[in-house]
C-alpha cells in the first residue's frame, strides 16, 4: 500500500495520513509513503525522523511553480492499493502520470482523499 501525502509537517493533511497509516498497519499491511521533499516554509515545519517506510521524492507546488514528482520511486514500488492525500501543492499531474502508467501494468485500487 502506497500513500502520497505530506509527512510528519505540521498540518492536518499529514495527520491524517499518519492516523491512516497507523490503522492499516496495525492490521498487517506493509505501508511506503511517498512525502514531498524537505524544503523550509514556514507553514511546513517537519516533526522528527522520517521512519524507513517514508520516501521523500517530490518537490511540491510553490509560488506559481509546477512541483516535480520522480516516477522512478513509483515506478519501483509495487502499488496494489493507492491513497492520495489531495491538496493544493501536490504535483497533480505527475501524480496523475505515474498512476496511469503503474495502471496500465497492474490495476491499482485508489482512493483520493480531497
Amino acid at each position: 500500500m502506497v500513500i502520497i501525502s505530506r509527512w510528519k509537517a505540521t498540518c492536518g493533511i499529514s495527520l491524517h495520513a499518519k492516523l491512516i497509516a497507523n490503522e492499516f498497519m496495525k492490521i498487517g499491511h506493509e505501508i511506503v509513503v511517498f512525502a514531498p521533499k524537505l524544503v523550509y516554509q514556514w507553514h511546513h515545519v517537519v516533526i522528527g525522523e522520517d521512519e524507513p517506510f517514508v520516501i521523500r521524492c517530490y518537490e511540491e507546488n510553490e509560488d506559481g511553480r509546477e512541483g516535480k514528482f520522480d516516477p522512478n520511486y513509483a515506478l519501483s514500488q509495487h502499488i496494489d492499493y493507492l491513497i492520495v492525500e489531495s491538496y493544493p501543492c501536490l504535483p497533480h499531474r505527475d501524480v496523475e502520470r505515474i498512476v496511469r502508467r503503474q495502471s496500465s501494468a497492474t490495476p491499482i485500487q485508489m482512493s483520493l482523499m480531497p
